[in-house]
């Protein structure tokens, strides 16, 4: 396999990147942001993944980290993956990064013969044909098919768990151009498989419809389970879990993504929900499931607040300040909002968040109109309620810091026998 060009190493990109590395591929690492260059060409992970700092030690002797596109002409495969940010109001996402870079590379590739483009980024279904195919025409030239191909190989990760996903993928989406672009592709992304993933193989509409429905899906799933949550709060001993887990059992529905709890967050469920209802109203459809699913989600912060709301506190303790355990991303993450809206009612706030990157983003948003504390323990002392967003291990002895008069909000129903008032989302008090 000859050397190929990556472009982007932001929290999805610099893990994949690194593991073709570690594979033995030889890459050249492109990002525009001189100071994630820096730290990388010093061994240093720029942001917090797991395993992502034994990654780039792995692949130090294979991997050239820069900032220059001007060795791109040596390779023969780019892949990009960029941020496509959703900042229209209409929800779709923006495609300027990857034109950026297609530009970018078309220039140093315009003598050869032939380069393949593999996008990685989430994208509208549509981009491939209607933009990047007929850009890369006008740019160099070429002839489509011939000069150059595009597959598009989308990503099915989670932060937290983002080098593992992409090394033992449940299932890999290939939208291919031609038959020969998708063989180049599947040789390459098999040497980081550590397992034996199905390769669905299609055409480019057909990958961009999958990456953007499958998340969809998932989202109507998810609010699914909470809204059962909201229905067992009617009820005296109802239980969401014992109702999951059981129905859960029927393969048609699986437990995975079917608990009832907080509303869903982070970099990819939210927007790509936004992106599905734009798709569909732009092509005269209206996403009623999807709609419902995006108002349940954001009925569970509402909800969440009123019930702080009322208990009177003065003082507000957050324990979790990420969307999920183990990242620092704090995109759309519920205690983020909650927050957000304490401090409207003038509402002290503690925050607690064992992964530092969370705790340093959040201070980034906020500043000092939070406490940001050093240890759970002392969030838990100095609040008089106290929500467990992220269930940590670290909280196994919470009860040594409650006194009678402290309430805690466990949104997960993680804990038992905590020594005060104990509320549990989705079970009636």
């Amino acid at each position: 396999m000859s050397k190929v060009s990556f472009i982007g190493l932001g929290k999805l990109g610099l893990p994949l990147c690194t593991c073709l590395g570690k594979n033995g591929i030889d890459v050249l690492a492109i990002d525009i942001n001189q100071t994630v260059i820096n730290k990388l060409k010093k061994g240093i992970s720029p942001f917090y993944e797991t395993s992502l700092q034994r990654n780039i030690d792995k692949s130090r002797d294979n991997v050239e980290y820069t900032t220059s596109y001007e060795k791109v002409s040596e390779t023969d495969t780019s892949i990009i993956l960029v941020n496509t940010p959703s900042v229209k109001k209409d929800g779709s996402f923006s495609n300027l990064y990857i034109e950026q870079s297609i530009k970018s590379i078309c220039e140093q590739v315009k003598h050869k013969d032939y380069h393949l483009f593999i996008i990685s980024s989430t994208v509208m279904p549509g981009s491939l044909n209607d933009s990047f195919i007929p850009l890369i025409e006008s740019l160099n030239q070429w002839t489509y098919k011939k000069n150059f191909d595009l597959c598009y190989i989308p990503d099915f990760v989670a932060l937290g768990t983002v080098i593992d996903d992409f090394e033992n993928p449940e299932f890999v989406v290939l939208g291919e151009s031609s038959e020969k672009a998708g063989d180049r592709a599947v040789e390459l992304y098999t040497k980081v498989f550590q397992n034996n993933p199905p390769i669905k193989r299609m055409s480019l509409i057909e990958s961009e419809l999958a990456k953007v429905s499958l998340n969809a899906y998932i989202c109507m799933k998810i609010s699914f389970a909470n809204f059962l949550g909201d229905i067992c709060e009617k009820y005296e001993n109802a239980n969401p879990d014992k109702i999951t887990s059981a129905i859960g059992i029927d393969k048609r529905i699986s437990t995975s993504y079917f608990k009832a709890g907080l509303a869903f967050g982070g970099t990819c469920f939210p927007r790509d929900t936004w992106a599905f209802m734009k798709l569909s109203d732009k092509l005269g459809l209206n996403a009623i499931h999807i709609q419902a699913a995006e108002n349940i989600n954001q009925k569970q912060n509402k909800n969440l607040l009123g019930k702080v709301l009322s208990l009177e506190c003065t003082s507000v303790g957050i324990l979790g300040l990420s969307f999920k355990n183990t990242t620092p991303v704090i995109n759309e993450s519920p205690s983020i909002k909650l927050i957000e809206s304490l401090l409207k009612y003038n509402i002290k706030v503690n925050s607690y968040d064992p992964v530092r990157g969370a705790v340093e983003n959040t201070r980034e948003m906020f500043g000092d109109q939070i406490s940001y504390c050093d240890s759970y323990s002392e969030c838990v002392e100095n609040s008089e309620c106290v929500i467990i967003f992220n269930p940590c291990g670290e909280y196994h002895d919470i009860n040594q810091y409650l006194t009678p008069d402290k309430v805690v909000i466990d949104c997960w129903r993680y804990y038992d026998n905590i020594s005060c008032r104990h509320i549990k989302l989705g079970l009636k008090e």
